[in-house]
């Protein structure tokens, strides 16, 4: 347990955005503030947040000592100022949420994602990111087998994913994927509305749907917190931005023949070591 994560005071009105890392989250967390914010496209933007006229949200557990010289310094500390009803994130396990959170029936939505795609957005974000949070990333195969021991923050990956699928037919939680997300975006945001008992009108659907594509998403980078992660090379020439693809499917470009098949005798290996059903993320 983090001990100030567990005794944190959550309203039954808060809502929580779980995800492994790179697993749609981000995503979420804009069509989250859109559908929150009644499809007003200024929630999304970093300098208008300030103004406090929006609720920021924060990822709870994160602190900035984890980044090498930056301090130290606790968004959970943020949080607590925020009056409900608020909407927070979590790259946290189930079992290390909020006490209070877990038994007042909060709202939970849960974002999984095909875990080679999740593999190959984590090893470019650690790649360009701005902190250099690991000291040695390696090639990709050298990431992926330290992935596949759990040998990544929040990991293991599957006992991550199985905390919150136990949980999927709780009248609080929504589990939804990514990959079904990208099928039915306007589908989705009808169901998270619904999920939160927001009543959006068509015009207000329609809003949060564009602004939430990824054409808009990545047009407005600059004006959010994702432009901290934007690199580029000593001739100003972009290398990588917070939202790479937004595509499902794409780690067929970085996965040899040998790793994917290493790679799904891993997964049906977890798979059925945690009792999964069925693949959450197909």
């Amino acid at each position: 347990m983090i001990p100030e994560v567990e005794s944190l005071q959550c309203s039954n009105q808060d809502i929580l955005l779980a995800s492994f890392q790179k697993s749609g989250g981000t995503w979420m967390d804009s069509i989250l503030t859109l559908i929150t914010n009644n499809g007003d496209p200024d929630s999304l933007v970093q300098e208008e947040v300030r103004t406090g006229k929006y609720k920021p949200t924060f990822i709870i557990e994160f602190r900035w000592s984890s980044c090498p010289g930056r301090g130290d310094f606790k968004f959970l500390d943020l949080v607590k100022k925020i009056p409900p009803p608020k909407t927070m994130r979590t790259h946290l396990p189930y079992q290390l949420l909020p006490l209070e959170l877990r038994r007042n029936n909060s709202k939970i939505i849960y974002v999984c994602r095909n875990v080679k795609d999740v593999m190959v957005s984590l090893y470019y974000h650690y790649m360009y990111h701005p902190s250099k949070i690991i000291d040695r990333l390696g090639t990709f195969e050298e990431f992926a087998e330290d992935f596949m021991k759990g040998a990544v923050a929040d990991g293991p990956y599957f006992g991550h994913l199985h905390s919150y699928w136990t949980h999927r037919h709780d009248a609080n939680v929504l589990f939804i994927a990514y990959e079904a997300m990208l099928k039915d975006h306007r589908g989705t945001v009808r169901k998270i509305a619904t999920f939160l008992d927001k009543a959006l009108s068509d015009a207000e659907i329609d809003n949060i749907v564009f602004h939430t594509s990824k054409d808009q998403m990545v047009a407005n980078n600059d004006k959010t917190w994702r432009r901290y992660h934007t690199a580029k090379d000593a001739n100003g020439v972009l290398l990588h931005q917070f939202i790479r693809t937004g595509m499902a499917g794409k780690w067929k470009s970085e996965f040899s023949d040998e790793l994917s098949a290493e790679t799904d005798a891993w997964i049906a290996e977890n798979l059925q070591k945690y009792g999964f059903e069925s693949n959450p993320f197909q």
